[in-house]
């Protein structure tokens, strides 16, 4: 019936309809009869006898009433009869042209079929009008009204019938539609008074409209008249909560379904974690899994992929590698869902060991991973230097059939980039090409980062020309990645003034010309590489005052440390000034980097902060800040007290540790949380060497060192977690 219906529609749109009476299918002119009569003529056409003389096969006995109930049952579930009807509503009704004619065209179609239609088919055909088209629902109460006004008793509508109706209205959204058709069962009563069945129907319209409180006021209404609510309208309303954003209310739901003697199952409980994954609530979520369990409710995979998803979008990779675990234990078995979540949630923080296992484990259970999947695991190891790894995942990608991205290849040289690998990034880069992708500014941007960690300057010039060949304009982003990769050239030029890194200075401050000839503004990031690539002090002192006085940047304290650093040995009046324009300004390392605090007995405790700043910015303010603030407080108190400095030397000690104020001096060195330079090569972090360093400034500003010879073994043997 289903090609017949579709073969009738393609030919009627050529102006054909199906000829009947002939016994075949012919082209004949269309009539203007409905299918539905169209094909029980056929039926009932007489057929052509081409043999009469040919023995006939014996009758078949007439089928009993419920041999043809079940042949009825049998129509209505394969939806063939109810389905050409609802085709023919469509094409007639529609657009909706008024209630009239609406009314006239169900009764049209209804009529000549009406004494073959069960109250099931007519179920089965208030459905198929509602899904037939979007407009359906305009149709459907029609249906309804037709069976109502037949005055036949057996065919009048039941619940069922109004309950299918209110799906058919919940699914279109018209919320307010299906409540008047539960007005007007009330008003009817007797077969027709609504239950849960019809009640569930109207929480589930509730739910596609994300009405909460209209839901709430449902199942009060159900209390109210007498229909017990059971798991299914609960688990409606506890996802209808979850829609909006009100979690705790759907977790409410859970005890209060017990107390009026419904016990929630999985459904109810998988609703209550997707509530807590919309709202981010991932603890609470993992906890309802342990409820479900001490609630004698076993969690199924849905249960384990909601509560993983909670963790990945909370960036709780730990966590969901431990929900996997219990999942495993459980004896619950993953899905495809469950590997590409978890995936993301591990590939979120960072995990690209776990993220990679978790992708051979999806791999060896029989699943494909879909194009995301690979490209989080991608991107996680790009992120954690593995360029080699994500390369390696690049080409299964293509053997999977999945074509890599842009993005794709820009991560693994970005990875590249970490690790100063600027000959895998120029492959990859070459690769990317051969692909016919053209590169985007994040992909150069990090092969010339590549080649800057590895002091291969001329290269990233190289690769800013052939990104003018693409007709790809350079930002400040892209021109501030080459002036760095000069900028670590230039960190060895003191040692080698005639070599490479003059020519490194040269070029970074030829190409921040080309930068002011192209209207591209510098940044503080800019800046800070023009400075850490400046030719000598002078100049450099130029570009800061430029950022600050000309173009009105503030600094961060990575340019007031680039800056220091720079010019600290040549202009030490200078550095020492920007150093005190930073602490007294808004730079929070600078601001912040000396404490002192005053105790109950009268004596101060001093604290020098150290560590978020360069060395030349430490060498800077450490003699300044002893010999102005701490050694002036020690000599004041020595002079109130008729004392002097005495010793000289950093071990020299005081008889008695009450005849100054100065209790205590701690002092975090510079360095201590950064494992290599800004601009530079990695920096070893030797607590002896900075300890020697300070012992020496303090001994030639005549301080006392007051440190006991247990607490001097420990720094000797470095066991000090922070330098002090």
């Amino acid at each position: 019936f289903g090609a017949v219906a579709l073969l009738g529609l393609l030919l009627r749109s050529a102006g054909f309809g199906l000829g009947v009476g002939s016994g075949r299918p012919s082209l004949a002119p269309r009539s203007a009869a409905p299918v539905a009569w169209r094909l029980h003529a056929h039926a009932e056409a007489p057929q052509p006898d081409a043999d009469p003389d040919r023995p006939r096969p014996k009758a078949k006995p007439k089928a009993k009433p419920k041999a043809k109930a079940k042949a009825e049952q049998r129509a209505w579930q394969e939806g063939a009869e109810p389905r050409l009807l609802a085709l023919e509503l469509r094409e007639r009704a529609l657009p909706f042209k008024g209630e009239d004619f609406t009314r006239g065209v169900v009764a049209d179609v209804l009529g000549p079929v009406a004494a073959v239609l069960s109250p099931a088919m007519y179920t089965a055909l208030i459905r198929s009008v509602g899904e037939t088209t979007r407009d359906g629902w305009r149709i459907a109460p029609f249906v309804v009204e037709y069976m109502s006004n037949k005055g036949d008793a057996a065919m009048a509508p039941n619940e069922y019938h109004y309950s299918t109706l209110v799906t058919v209205l919940g699914k279109a959204s018209k919320l307010a539609e299906a409540m008047r058709v539960v007005w007007s069962m009330k008003a009817r009563g007797g077969d027709s008074a609504p239950g849960v069945v019809t009640y569930n129907a109207l929480l589930a319209a509730c739910e596609r409209s994300w009405d909460a409180a209209r839901a709430l006021k449902v199942l009060a209404e159900m209390e109210a008249e007498g229909v017990p609510a059971d798991q299914i309208s609960y688990a409606t309303v506890i996802k209808v909560l979850g829609r909006r954003g009100r979690w705790e209310d759907a977790c409410a739901t859970l005890p209060g379904m017990k107390e009026r003697g419904v016990h929630p199952n999985a459904y109810c409980y998988n609703a209550a974690i997707s509530a807590c994954e919309r709202a981010g609530r991932w603890r609470e979520a993992v906890g309802l899994l342990d409820a479900m369990r001490a609630d004698g409710v076993a969690p199924d995979r849905v249960s384990y992929n909601s509560a993983l998803s909670t963790c990945a979008k909370a960036r709780q990779g730990v966590k969901a590698l431990a929900l996997l675990r219990d999942m495993h234990r459980s004896g619950v078995a993953p899905d495809d869902i469950t590997f590409s979540v978890a995936i993301t949630a591990v590939t979120r923080v960072g995990l690209w060991r776990d993220a990679l296992g978790l992708l051979r484990q999806m791999q060896a259970a029989g699943f494909v991973p879909a194009a995301i999947t690979f490209r989080a695991v991608v991107s996680a190891c790009a992120k954690g230097g593995q360029s080699e790894t994500a390369e390696e995942l690049i080409e299964e990608m293509q053997e999977a059939g999945i074509a890599p991205t842009v993005q794709d290849i820009s991560a693994a040289i970005s990875a590249a980039s970490q690790t100063a690998n600027w000959q895998q990034a120029f492959e990859l880069l070459e690769a990317l090409k051969e692909l016919g992708l053209t590169p985007t500014v994040k992909t150069y941007g990090a092969a010339i980062t590549a080649c800057g960690n590895a002091g291969e300057w001329r290269r990233a010039f190289d690769l800013l020309e052939d990104m003018r060949s693409y007709r790809i304009r350079p930002n400040v982003i892209i021109y501030t990645a080459v002036i760095t990769a000069c900028a670590h050239a230039v960190a060895g030029i003191e040692a080698d003034p005639d070599g490479d890194s003059t020519a490194a200075a040269a070029a970074a401050k030829a190409l921040l010309g080309e930068m002011a000839a192209d209207g591209v503004e510098l940044d503080v990031v800019c800046y800070t590489a023009a400075i850490a690539a400046a030719p000598d002090a002078a100049y450099a002192l130029a570009l800061y005052e430029e950022m600050v006085k000309a173009r009105k940047l503030k600094p961060d304290f990575k340019a007031v440390n680039a800056i220091i650093d720079r010019i600290h040995a040549d202009l030490p009046e200078a550095a020492l000034r920007i150093f005190v324009d930073a602490a007294a300004g808004d730079v929070p390392a600078y601001r912040n980097f000396a404490t002192q605090t005053l105790k109950p007995d009268g004596t101060r405790d001093f604290k020098l902060d150290l560590q978020h700043l360069s060395q030349g910015a430490a060498a800077v303010i450490l003699p300044f800040w002893l010999h102005r603030v701490v050694r002036g407080a020690f000599l004041e108190e020595q002079r109130e007290r008729g004392g002097s400095a005495g010793g000289g030397g950093g071990d020299a000690k005081v008889e008695d540790d009450d005849r100054t104020s100065v209790r205590k001096l701690t002092i975090l060195a510079p360095g201590a949380g950064q494992a290599r330079s800004r601009y530079g090569s990695p920096k070893p972090n030797n607590h002896e060497e900075k300890l020697a360093r300070i012992r020496g400034i303090m001994a030639d500003l005549e301080l006392p060192l007051l440190a006991t010879d247990a607490q001097r073994e420990r720094a000797e043997r470095g066991r000090w977690t922070r330098p002090s």
